[in-house]
C-alpha cells in the first residue's frame, strides 16, 4: 500500500505515515520520527514526561543561578521534576502507584503526581503571600507611628526654638555684659 492510497482512502497523513513504517517495503530505521512513532502510547507519554522533568529541573537551576528565583521556593519545584524523572524511568513504580491510585492508564499517575506537587507549590507560595501581607500591614502601620511622632516632634519644635533662643540671647547679653572689653588696634575683642 502507498501514501497515496492510504491518503486517498481519507487516512490523516500521520496516521499514513505510521501505517507506512509498519509496511515492508519501507525503509523507517534511519529516521527518528518513525522509531519515537512506532514506540506505543505508554513508552511515548514516558518520554514525554522525562523529557519535561529534565527540561524543569534544568530549567529552576538555570532561574536560581541568575538569581531570579530563590533556593527556598525552588525545592518544591526540583522536588516535581526528580519526582517525574524518577517515575518515567521506572515503569514498575509508575505502574504500582497507578493500580494503588485505580487508574487504568498508567501514563495519567505521571501527570497525576505532577498536578499535585503543583497544588503543593501554590499552597506554599500562598503561605508565603500571607505572611508577607502581615508583615506588610504591620510595616505600614508602624511607619503610620514614626510619621505621626515625627510631626508631633516638629509641631512642638518651634516653640521650644523660640524659647531656646530667648534664653540664648539673655545668656549672651549677660554674658557680654560680665566680660570685659579689649580694644586692640581698634578691633573690638572679647577677653577669653
Amino acid at each position: 500500500m502507498t501514501t497515496k492510497q492510504i491518503i486517498g482512502k481519507g487516512v490523516p497523513n500521520l496516521l499514513a505515515v505510521a501505517m507506512l513504517g509498519n509496511t515492508p517495503g519501507v525503509d523507517t530505521s534511519a529516521n527518528p520520527f518513525y522509531i519515537i512513532w512506532s514506540l506505543s502510547m505508554v513508552d511515548r507519554a514516558m518520554i514525554f514526561g522525562l523529557v519535561a522533568g529534565i527540561g524543569a529541573f534544568i530549567f529552576v537551576l538555570e532561574l536560581v543561578r541568575r538569581r531570579r528565583l530563590k533556593e527556598e521556593y525552588s525545592l518544591l519545584w526540583l522536588a516535581t521534576a526528580v519526582a517525574l524523572i524518577v517515575l518515567s524511568l521506572s515503569r514498575p513504580a509508575l505502574d504500582l502507584l497507578a493500580s494503588t491510585v485505580g487508574i487504568i492508564y498508567p501514563p495519567s499517575a505521571l501527570f497525576l503526581v505532577a498536578v499535585i506537587f503543583v497544588l503543593f507549590i501554590l499552597l506554599h507560595y500562598s503561605i508565603v503571600l500571607t505572611r508577607l501581607t502581615q508583615e506588610n500591614k504591620e510595616n505600614a502601620q508602624q511607619l503610620a507611628l514614626l510619621r505621626w511622632q515625627i510631626e508631633q516632634m516638629q509641631k512642638a519644635l518651634p516653640a521650644s526654638e523660640i524659647n531656646a533662643d530667648e534664653r540664648q540671647n539673655d545668656q549672651n547679653s549677660r554674658v557680654n555684659r560680665d566680660k570685659p572689653v579689649v580694644l586692640t588696634q581698634g578691633v573690638d575683642v572679647l577677653a577669653q
